[in-house]
């Protein structure tokens, strides 16, 4: 999708008014906490920098087209599994992160993917695309079973199947 094709949708303009209008009301409201109240907010203005630089590098994302956002996605997805892994234990099996690394980076690949037919250029191949997500989870769940250890990795395999929930159960 090109920037102007972007800026045509409702949907992204409305996006596009909501986070920039958040930010500032979010500013606003820790400004009044700060120098109003007289509030120490200490980490909290850190974390309000980092956020306007994440809104500011993926608005850029966005409006350099398809394959720099199919990228950003895919780098974040890496990252922000990495830190779950970190902090819930999981990075100790490597069996088990390999799998859903190998399912995030074919997912990226398969969003990349034109069809095969030559219909819609550059859409990605949707088929293989929605696919990927039920062979990644037929490799997570195969490999206890391969390694001989099913009992002991129900847990893992349940806060692999969690990690894109976290975002909407933490906040």
């Amino acid at each position: 999708m090109s920037p102007q094709t972007a800026l045509h949708d409702p949907v992204f303009r409305a996006y596009l008014l909501i986070v920039p209008v958040s930010l500032a009301l979010g500013g606003a409201i820790l400004g009044f906490l700060h120098w109003g109240l007289g509030k120490e907010l200490g980490a909290i203005w850190k974390t309000y920098r980092s956020w306007l630089v994440m809104a500011s590098m993926g608005l850029l994302v966005v409006f350099a087209g398809r394959v720099p956002v199919i990228v950003g996605v895919t780098l974040l997805s890496i990252f922000g599994f990495k830190e779950f892994a970190r902090s819930s234990g999981l990075y100790r099996d490597w069996w088990m992160t390999g799998a859903v690394y190998t399912g995030i980076v074919a997912a990226g690949i398969a969003s990349w993917v034109p069809s095969p037919r030559g219909e819609e250029p550059g859409a990605g191949w949707y088929g293989f695309f929605m696919a990927v997500p039920i062979f990644a989870i037929a490799l997570i769940l195969l490999i206890p079973i391969l390694r001989n250890r099913a009992a002991k990795s129900q847990v893992q395999a349940g806060m692999v199947f969690l990690w894109p929930c976290r975002f909407s159960l933490s906040h």
